[in-house]
């Protein structure tokens, strides 16, 4: 009885210290989980048809899981799978997986990802506009999002695009080395640069559909896991900023590589992480382990 406990408590113990929370209500997952050296990804594997399916699909009907997104994120060769991105901060790494997307062209990519579409039953079925199965996401909400990003160049134009009914870029403006966001609507904000991989985390608020009011996207950049966001650092405002697809755009080839791009309903969803471990506590894990193991014997 003694060695289960002990054996148990330490089991316990090291689980709720080292393991990512599970995430149930993650729209979109892209970790760039092919192999690496692929070209020109294709991040809904075929399912529902090549229409793709939500990460997480609780009561949706056809059943299963993917990314979130259909249709290859190029064609032209212009994507290639390369080694993941990871992320630090000083008591906590972002969960990741898979590889990561370094983009070879230079301006737009002859293709791009949609969201999903075409289920009989959508969990997330609230979020399309005009409650459409092939409606982009922009009602409702807010929805969160999330996406990693590294540059060899910060006075190059490198961007993550939202588009949608209108286009925002997200990333290096190619004049200043700052991060900004821009396209429709009204913008602020920008940030100094650098060519350390950088976390990007936003929200976007929706007006109702059809309706006149603006519609919002916030942008943090490396806020603090497992913390408040607090004040944006990125702001823009317009009519509709409706999400339809991501895609890439550059100023040079070979300048960006994006990694983990998250859709879901809350921070949590897309800044999972795990807690680094404090020498002390590793110390008293390994004591544990000691006294487990002479219960054992």
């Amino acid at each position: 009885m003694k060695t289960l406990t002990l054996t148990a408590i330490l089991a316990m113990v090291i689980t709720l210290t080292l393991a990512p929370t599970i995430r149930a209500s993650m729209i979109i997952y892209e970790p760039f989980n092919y192999t690496i050296g692929t070209y020109n990804p294709d991040p809904d594997g075929g399912v529902n048809g090549g229409n793709g399916l939500p990460y997480t699909n609780v009561g949706g009907n056809p059943s299963g899981t993917s990314t979130g997104l259909r249709n290859a994120w190029s064609s032209g060769n212009e994507i290639e799978v390369v080694n993941g991105l990871t992320y630090s901060q000083t008591v906590s790494n972002l969960t990741v997986s898979g590889g990561a997307a370094l983009d070879h062209a230079n301006g737009w990519l002859t293709a791009m990802p949609f969201v999903y579409r075409f289920m009989t039953t959508d969990p997330f079925i609230k979020y399309r506009e005009g409650a459409s199965t092939g409606g982009n996401f922009g009602t409702n909400g807010p929805l969160y999002f999330s996406f990693l990003m590294k540059v060899s160049q910060t006075n190059q134009n490198a961007r993550l695009v939202w588009a949608g009914s209108n286009n925002e870029y997200i990333g290096y403006n190619g004049t200043d080395g700052k991060l900004t966001i821009a396209g429709a609507g009204t913008s602020a904000g920008n940030v100094a640069g650098s060519p350390d991989t950088t976390l990007i985390v936003g929200t976007a608020s929706f007006a109702d559909y059809g309706a006149s009011a603006a519609d919002y996207l916030r942008l943090w950049i490396n806020p603090p896991l497992g913390g408040s966001l607090g004040t944006p650092n990125l702001t823009a405002t317009n009519a509709n900023y409706s999400l339809g697809s991501f895609t890439l755009r550059t100023g040079a080839a070979d300048i960006l590589t994006v990694d983990e791009i998250r859709l879901g309903e809350s921070l949590a969803d897309v800044t999972p992480y795990t807690v680094i471990p404090e020498p002390t506590l590793l110390g008293l894990l390994a004591i544990a382990g000691v006294v487990a193991r002479k219960f054992i014997a």
